[in-house]
């Protein structure tokens, strides 16, 4: 894991698409730009959408995300088996697991609907709004721009 004070960016979540979105300017230590983020989300979103579904054709369309909805001991078995796999995949989770939390742009619309909002917002869904559920922080966003924020609580209870 990275030190804390180096850690400058944020897991972005489109489809099921990952990105690691840096916030903080490496050499200046400043924020980024509202334009320079505005920016680079809308390059995630249009590039997530316009690459094909992982999920299509596939007889279980499943996100990598979904693993970390398992068990403690289920998730941990599998990721040490994709770390030790291959270094790629050791370097993308150490990133994903060291960002400063996740940001889910869903492509999903849930509109006035209160139950869908909230089901959206604790469950997501594994094409169109996955989530990472080893990030204590989510700020989640749908498609029609209903703003979600969840996080995990134990470390407060």
């Amino acid at each position: 894991a990275s030190q804390p004070s180096k850690v400058c960016h944020v897991l972005v979540l489109r489809r099921e698409h990952f990105w690691i979105l840096p916030v903080i300017d490496s050499s200046s230590g400043q924020p980024l730009s509202v334009a320079a983020l505005e920016a680079a989300l809308q390059h995630i979103c249009d590039q997530s959408d316009a690459a094909p579904s992982v999920a299509e054709g596939a007889s279980s369309p499943v996100s990598l995300a979904a693993l970390t909805t398992a068990d403690r001991d289920t998730w941990a078995d599998a990721r040490s088996k994709l770390e030790e796999h291959s270094a790629v995949n050791a370097t993308n989770l150490a990133a994903i697991n060291d960002a400063l939390f996740q940001v889910c742009l869903d492509a999903k619309v849930v509109g006035d609907d209160l139950e869908a909002t909230v089901r959206n917002a604790l469950c997501g869904d594994n094409t169109v709004a996955p989530r990472w559920f080893d990030k204590s922080t989510s700020m989640m966003v749908t498609q029609d721009g209903v703003p979600m924020y969840s996080f995990e609580h134990s470390w407060g209870d």
